[in-house]
C-alpha cells in the first residue's frame, strides 16, 4: 500500500496553529546563539532542551561518545589547499607542455582529496589529537520502544563563507579538475607547439578561486545557528508536543557540524527502526525539499518515508519536492542509510537560506516560526500516515 493510498485511512492532516507558531518563535529565541559542540553555548542550550522534554514528559537518554574535532574544523580548508595548489600548479605545468609532471600533480591532489573524503569519519572515529566529548540523545515515552525517530543536530558552526558559496566551490573546482585533467593529457600527448597557456590559466585560475573558497570553511563559534539548526531542534520540540503515542522517539545529535561526528557514533547503536526523518533548515519561504539519496554513485533511497512526507504536504497545501543532496554537502541522515536505516531529511528553504548559513546574519531575526510550525504539521501527517503502512503490512 502506498502513502498516498494510506491517506484515505489515515486521521486527517491537521494544520498549524498559531499558538504553535508563536511557540516556535520562542523556543527559536532560546536556542540561537553560537553553540558549536563542547562550547559553552552548546552546554546552555543543552540544558534548556533537556528542560523542555523532561517537562513533556519524556525520558532523555544521553549516549556519549569521543570524537576528534580536527577533520570537522579543518578538513574541508586542508581539500581547498590542495585544489589550489593542484589547479595552479597543474595550470602552469601544462601551459609549459610539462604534462606529466602536471599529470602527477593531479593525480597525486586527486588521490589525497579522495582518501581525506573515504577515511573521514574514521579519523573523526579515531584521530588522536584534538579529541572532545559529545552526546547524543535518545528521547522516548518511558518504557517506550520506537518505531520511528525523527531527528535534528543541536550544534552549530560559523565559517568563513556561507554554505551555498561554499558548494558552488565544490562543483566548480571538481569540474575544473576534471577539465584541467584532459587538457594536461593534451599537452602530454600533443605537440609542444600547440599554444595551451591560455587555456590552462582559464581553467587554472576558477579552481585556484574554488581552492580559496574551500580554505575559508574551516569550522568557528561565529553564527547563532537560528536556521542551521535551531529551526530543527524546534520542530523536534513541537513535533513532541503534538504525539502521545510511544511508537516515535526523538534523537537529538550532537557534533554534526564537525562531520557528522555524533550521527556516524550512534547509528548502530540504536534498537531497530522501520525509519528515520532528520529535520535540518527550516525556512520561513521556500518550497520543502525531502532530500534522499546522497553521494556517488547515489544511494539511500527510501521511498515510503518519500511518499508520506510528499503526501502529507499535499494534504496540508504545502510545497515539496524529493530532491538529491548536492555533492560536498552533508546531513545527519546519511550515516544512518550507510547503517541499512531507511533515512531522509526533511527541509525548507530557497538559494536566499544558504547565502546566509554558517554565518553571523543567520540569527532569529529572519524567522518566524513559521516554517518551523508548518514543518511540525507535515511530519505529524506524514508519520499517521507512516503507522497506517505499517499496521497494514
Amino acid at each position: 500500500m502506498t502513502a498516498f493510498g494510506m491517506a484515505q485511512t489515515a486521521a486527517p492532516a491537521e494544520p498549524a496553529d498559531a499558538r504553535e507558531r508563536e511557540r516556535a518563535h520562542e523556543v527559536l529565541t532560546r536556542l540561537a546563539r553560537p553553540r558549536l559542540a563542547g562550547s559553552p553555548g552548546a552546554a546552555e542550550t543543552d540544558a534548556y532542551l533537556k528542560g523542555e522534554l523532561e517537562g513533556l514528559g519524556y525520558e532523555v537518554r544521553e549516549l556519549p561518545f569521543s570524537f576528534s574535532a580536527l577533520p570537522g574544523r579543518f578538513g574541508v580548508s586542508a581539500a581547498g589547499l590542495l585544489v589550489l595548489l593542484a589547479g595552479a600548479g597543474a595550470a602552469a605545468l601544462a601551459g609549459r607542455h610539462q604534462g606529466a609532471a602536471a599529470l602527477a600533480l593531479l593525480v597525486a591532489a586527486g588521490a589525497l582529496i579522495g582518501a581525506g573524503a573515504r577515511y573521514a569519519r574514521l579519523a573523526i572515529a579515531r584521530l588522536p589529537f584534538g579529541r572532545l566529548r559529545g552526546a547524543n540523545w535518545l528521547v522516548t515515552r518511558p518504557g517506550a520502544r520506537p518505531r520511528y525517530l525523527v531527528a535534528a543536530h543541536r550544534d552549530s558552526k560559523s565559517q568563513g563563507v556561507p554554505l551555498l558559496l561554499r558548494a558552488a566551490a565544490v562543483a566548480i573546482g571538481l569540474a575544473a579538475l576534471l577539465a584541467l585533467l584532459l587538457l594536461c593529457l593534451v599537452s602530454y600527448l600533443g605537440p609542444a607547439t600547440w599554444p595551451l597557456g591560455a587555456a590552462a590559466w582559464a581553467i587554472g585560475l576558477p579552481c585556484a578561486a574554488a581552492g580559496v573558497v574551500l580554505m575559508l570553511s574551516f569550522a568557528g563559534n561565529e553564527s547563532p545557528g537560528a536556521l542551521d539548526n535551531a529551526s530543527g531542534v524546534a520542530a523536534l520540540l513541537g513535533l513532541a508536543a503534538r504525539e502521545n503515542a510511544g511508537d516515535v522517539g526523538f534523537l537529538l545529535t550532537d557534533a554534526e557540524e564537525l562531520g557528522l561526528a555524533g550521527a556516524s557514533a550512534v547509528c548502530r547503536k540504536l534498537p531497530p527502526v522501520f525509519g528515520l526523518i532528520n529535520v535540518d533548515g527550516l525556512d520561513d519561504r521556500g518550497d520543502f525539499r525531502v532530500v534522499e539519496r546522497y553521494g556517488f554513485p547515489r544511494r539511500g533511497l527510501a521511498p515510503q518515508l518519500v511518499a508520506a512526507l510528499l503526501a502529507s504536504a499535499q494534504a496540508l497545501g504545502a510545497r515539496a519536492e524529493r530532491r538529491a543532496l548536492p555533492i560536498g554537502v552533508l546531513v545527519d541522515h546519511i550515516p544512518f542509510a550507510d547503517a541499512g536505516i531507511p533515512a531522509v531529511t526533511l527541509m525548507r528553504g530557497s538559494a536566499a537560506s544558504l547565502r546566509r548559513v554558517h554565518l553571523a546574519q543567520d540569527d532569529v531575526a529572519r524567522l518566524t516560526g513559521e516554517g518551523v510550525a508548518q514543518a511540525v504539521a507535515l511530519l505529524a501527517a506524514a508519520l499517521a500516515l507512516l503507522r497506517t503502512g505499517t499496521q497494514a503490512a
